[in-house]
C-alpha cells in the first residue's frame, strides 16, 4: 500500500502533467511543479501556506534561513518579499500546493473552535515552517482526490481546504497564524498595513501618517514593522513595487517605462537602477530571459 506522501506525489503528477501550475476551481488553491533546481533569487510570497510533496526550498530573510520540504510545510501569515532557492530530488520536479490565507477565514475558524487566545507578550515573525504531520498530510491527499472529480471539487474541496486550515491552526506554532484574528494587536496592525500597501502599492505612503493612524510614534511603528517583516517600511514598499513591475513586464509585455510608472515610480532611471540591484539584471534582459523560460 502506498504511503500518504507517495499518494500525494502521484496525485500531483496526474493533475499537473506537464503544466507548471494548475488552478483548481476551489478558491485560493494552487498546485505547482518546478522542474529544475534553482539558486537563490528574489521572490515575493503572498500570504499563504505552502506544502511540498517532493523537493525542498529555502527562504532567505536577512540572515535568517527558513527551510521546508516534504516533511515541513511553510506558513506566511503576511505577504513577504524575500529570496528563495529550490532543490529537486534525483532530477525529479519539486511538487507542491499553496493555499491563500484569508484573515476572515482565520477568524471564522477560531470562532468555530471556540479558541480565544490571550494577547501574547511578543510579536511573531511573519513566516515559519512546521512539521507536516499525518492528519494534515491525509487532508492534503483527500483535497487532491477531490480536485480530480468535478462534483467533488465543487462540493468537497472547499470543506477540505477549511480542514487543512484547521489542522494548521491546531499546530504548536498555530498561534502565529491566529495573530491575524487580532489576538496579537501589534501583529494585526502590521498585517493590515501590509494589506493596504498591496492594494495601493502605486500610491505614495507617508510613514508618519501610517504610524499616527495606528496610534504609534514613527520610531515605534518602524521598529514594529521591521520586527515582523525584517525590513523597513520603505524597503518593503520598494520591493513590492519592483516585483509588481516585473510581473507586468513578463505577463503583460509592458516595457520598463510603462511598468515603472504603473507601480508608482516617477523616474525610470531610478527604477532601472533599483531593479538591477534587486534582480541582478536590467529589466529588459531579465524579463526576456523569464519569458523564454515560461
Amino acid at each position: 500500500m502506498k504511503t500518504l506522501k507517495h499518494q500525494m506525489i502521484q496525485l500531483l503528477e496526474e493533475i499537473l502533467l506537464e503544466n507548471k501550475v494548475h488552478q483548481p476551481q476551489v478558491s485560493g488553491v494552487t498546485l505547482f511543479q518546478i522542474k529544475n533546481s534553482f539558486n537563490r533569487c528574489p521572490f515575493a510570497y503572498n500570504s499563504e501556506i505552502i506544502i511540498l510533496a517532493r523537493g525542498s526550498k529555502n527562504v532567505y530573510l536577512g540572515s535568517e534561513i527558513i527551510s521546508y520540504d516534504s516533511s515541513n510545510y511553510l506558513v506566511l501569515p503576511i505577504p513577504l518579499p524575500a529570496e528563495c532557492s529550490g532543490e529537486t530530488i534525483e532530477g525529479k520536479a519539486i511538487l507542491g500546493m499553496s493555499i491563500t490565507i484569508e484573515p476572515l477565514d482565520i477568524s471564522e475558524m477560531l470562532l468555530a473552535m471556540e479558541l480565544f487566545p490571550q494577547e501574547p507578550k511578543h510579536v511573531p515573525r511573519g513566516i515559519y515552517s512546521s512539521p507536516l504531520n499525518e492528519p494534515l498530510l491525509e487532508s492534503c491527499v483527500r483535497l487532491l482526490k477531490a480536485i480530480q472529480n468535478t462534483q467533488d471539487e465543487r462540493i468537497l474541496a472547499p470543506l477540505i481546504k477549511k480542514e487543512i486550515l484547521y489542522r494548521i491552526l491546531q499546530d504548536e506554532k498555530g498561534h502565529v497564524l491566529q495573530s491575524l484574528a487580532e489576538n496579537n494587536r501589534k501583529f494585526y496592525i502590521i498585517s493590515k498595513v501590509l494589506q493596504r500597501i498591496h492594494k495601493s502599492y502605486n500610491q505614495n505612503f507617508d510613514m508618519q501618517s501610517l504610524a499616527k493612524d495606528n496610534g504609534m510614534s514613527s520610531s515605534k511603528f518602524h521598529s514594529l514593522f521591521k520586527s515582523v517583516t525584517n525590513m523597513s517600511p520603505l524597503q518593503y514598499i520598494k520591493n513590492i513595487r519592483l516585483h509588481k513591475a516585473r510581473e507586468f513586464m513578463i505577463q503583460e509585455g509592458l516595457n520598463a517605462t510603462l511598468a515603472s510608472h504603473k507601480v508608482g515610480y516617477e523616474s525610470t532611471s531610478q527604477f532601472n537602477r533599483e531593479y538591477k540591484r534587486l534582480f541582478g539584471s536590467t529589466p529588459g534582459k531579465d524579463t526576456l530571459s523569464q519569458r523564454e523560460d515560461r
